[in-house]
């Protein structure tokens, strides 16, 4: 493995500008895969694993504040934000191929690590004139078994044909490769006051809207395609429809852009010139929380955010926590 790593801290003024910024790249090699092209398919065995791939990782984080004082109010305010991403250097897989689209769509040597394909879903049918209008075949029985408020899938290559050929990179991944967060901390005479929002954008969560796992079953009944509810935007297809509505697509796909105050605390100390009589040297009353705010597209579904794509039934969500507190110190 090899690591490369530059950073600056600074600091101005007192404080009145301060920051660090830090970029990095990593390269790991020796990554364990089975070797393709080695030996031919008739050879009737698998070989063992090897350190034959390689990956590398570059990113940034810089973060920026300010601070100072100016009489009894004290301020320390900064934000920072991150960008990381994984490339392949080198996958075990052919050196050459034959087809340009599985090319473009299955080779890996060279590519971000974090790329989706998948097919293009332009809306959900509303009429059986748009189906009768296709100058292509998606379900391959000359769109016999279409019907209003199945997938329109696209023929993305205008090649008069759907199929996987049709697949094309419909986003950056699941993961978000930009993080970022901001910092308030204030004081006023007794009062204090910090607060912390985190976030993350750049990414893609894929939401099985069928099968009521991912989303509540509630969302899936008033969100569903109806002859009644005839939306061509609807969440979730006709049931009952064809099974290419299962197909991947960039339909089942929403951005997970999030920001949350992930947490908030608010407290009054008493003057200690009170506190001298008991012998208390600090008295302080507070009441603080934990993710209070969520700022996200996901909302509608009643998906958090941070849950891994496809999995929000296997997900236990972030807590909203209020706590009221009293610190004494004698």
């Amino acid at each position: 493995m090899d690591i490369y790593n530059a950073g600056i801290d600074f600091s101005f003024f007192r404080r009145k500008l301060y920051g660090e910024a830090d970029v990095f790249y990593r390269e790991r090699h020796g990554i364990f895969a089975t070797r393709r092209g080695t030996l031919p398919s008739t050879f009737g065995a698998s070989l063992p694993q090897e350190n034959l791939e390689s990956q590398s990782t570059r990113g940034f984080e810089f973060m920026l504040g300010t601070a100072g004082r100016y009489g009894d109010f004290y301020y320390d305010v900064s934000g920072n934000i991150s960008w990381s991403r994984t490339k392949h250097i080198y996958v075990e897989e052919p050196s050459e191929w034959a087809d340009p689209d599985e090319e473009r769509i299955y080779k890996r040597t060279g590519q971000w690590v974090d790329r989706q394909f998948a097919y293009r879903a332009d809306r959900l049918f509303s009429e059986q004139e748009q189906i009768d209008a296709l100058t292509y075949d998606i379900d391959q029985q000359s769109n016999s078994t279409l019907r209003p408020g199945d997938l329109w899938l696209l023929d993305t290559n205008d090649d008069g044909f759907f199929d996987w050929r049709d697949m094309i990179e419909i986003g950056k991944g699941t993961t978000p490769h930009w993080m970022f967060g901001f910092n308030v901390n204030l004081a006023y005479k007794g009062f204090d006051m910090s607060a912390l929002f985190q976030g993350a954008f750049g990414h893609h969560n894929r939401i099985n809207f069928r099968s009521g796992q991912d989303v509540p079953s509630t969302v899936i009944f008033n969100e569903r395609w109806t002859s009644e509810n005839n939306n061509s935007k609807a969440l979730v297809p006709r049931w009952g429809g064809p099974q290419y509505n299962n197909y991947t697509s960039d339909y089942f796909y929403r951005k997970a852009d999030y920001m949350r105050l992930k947490t908030f605390a608010l407290g009054y100390s008493l003057p200690g010139n009170w506190l001298q009589a008991a012998n208390i040297q600090q008295f302080r009353i507070y009441v603080a929380g934990t993710n209070l705010l969520t700022f996200n597209k996901l909302k509608r579904y009643e998906v958090d955010p941070e849950a891994p794509s496809a999995s929000a039934d296997r997900y236990y969500p972030q807590q909203k926590t209020i706590t009221l507190g009293l610190n004494v110190s004698f």
